[in-house]
């Protein structure tokens, strides 16, 4: 996203870190939905909530440590298929990020919403239309039409298959994927996961 790569330039100068919040007003599923198939979709948090992981890894920079997660209750959801979901993710680096992820919000309310903090900045990205960066001086970008970059995602990745050198780097991939499996794993024992350790 043209706006993710703005906030993450701003950044970039912070050695402190980072305080991150991302809250996601997904709305409900079908219970028979692909993405509810424990097979096929792997649930909400290793289907979905990932993609916030990722997102979070690459404006830090730095992997996750542990995880934590707590949900609400429901009697027809599993810890797997529950998605109605707070995941507090803290950094090799320092950083702290939490994800608010829902389906029993209003739908027409924007899907998603991003903080970031640090350093004597704060940046929002509402709902990949625009992103405004506080600094010393105020920066709003606002785009014609949502964009969440999956169209450069796909030129980097065909990029990336034809030039043999990865896009994202390898651990990057992996600890994103085991952070969102230990998120699971936090949910079930009310503990929280430890994820990479340096």
């Amino acid at each position: 996203s043209p706006l993710t790569e703005a906030v993450k330039n701003a950044f970039d100068s912070i050695k402190s870190p980072l305080m991150l919040n991302v809250r996601v007003n997904a709305g409900a599923l079908p219970s028979n939905h692909w993405v509810n198939d424990i097979r096929e979709g792997g649930g909400r948090i290793i289907g979905e909530c990932c993609h916030f992981i990722d997102w979070m890894v690459y404006v830090t920079g730095s992997l996750p440590a542990e995880v934590y997660a707590a949900s609400l209750p429901s009697a027809h959801q599993s810890a797997q298929t529950n998605d109605n979901v707070s995941l507090t993710v803290r950094f090799s680096n320092g950083s702290i990020g939490t994800i608010v992820y829902t389906s029993c919000g209003y739908p027409a309310m924007a899907k998603e919403y991003m903080e970031v903090f640090g350093g004597g900045k704060s940046a929002v990205i509402d709902d990949f239309k625009q992103a405004v960066i506080f600094s010393e001086r105020k920066n709003r970008i606002a785009l014609r039409h949502q964009d969440k970059g999956q169209s450069v995602m796909l030129s980097r990745f065909l990029a990336s298959v034809r030039s043999g050198k990865p896009c994202i780097p390898f651990r990057d991939i992996y600890y994103t994927t085991l952070a969102s499996f230990k998120a699971v794993d936090a949910l079930g024992s009310d503990s929280p996961q430890a994820v990479y350790t340096p």
